[in-house]
């Protein structure tokens, strides 16, 4: 994967590199990066990063899917099956602007289907795009 340390290692490289992050970019000011960069800095001494981002967002589905669960089904019968089965069915779930809302389908189990396609100028990320659906390559994935 990418993260920003690219940048420190061969800033010649990276200059005009395109990359396209399934997630949005941690200087932007999104609810959910704000949010994450606030408490990144509580608790770190250094700047929230894109592989941290990933980290939380994925953190903040599972409490979701946890969440929810326990809604369904209570305390004493929640099972790893009922978050799985709460995470597959999630629907409408929204991260912030971290990435789009969250629709998982049963059958193409993912989080997220998008990515925001960026360039690095003068040492920062900086997105070209709006979200793009990626296509479905589950028939791939999964023969």
């Amino acid at each position: 994967g990418f993260d920003e340390s690219i940048m420190g290692i061969a800033p010649e490289v990276a200059e005009r590199y395109y990359i396209e992050p399934n997630k949005a970019h941690p200087p932007e000011n999104v609810p959910g990066v704000m949010k994450a960069r606030e408490i990144c800095s509580q608790f770190r001494d250094e700047e929230l990063g894109i592989l941290y981002l990933g980290a939380w967002v994925d953190m903040m589905v599972l409490v979701e899917a946890i969440t929810q669960g326990l809604e369904e089904v209570g305390y004493d019968n929640l099972t790893g099956e009922v978050v799985n089965d709460t995470i597959h069915n999630l629907s409408g779930f929204d991260t912030g602007g971290i990435i789009p809302t969250v629709n998982v389908n049963p059958d193409y189990p993912v989080i997220s289907n998008h990515v925001k396609f960026a360039i690095i100028e003068g040492g920062k990320i900086s997105s070209i795009s709006d979200w793009v659906k990626c296509p479905d390559i589950t028939g791939w994935l999964y023969k």
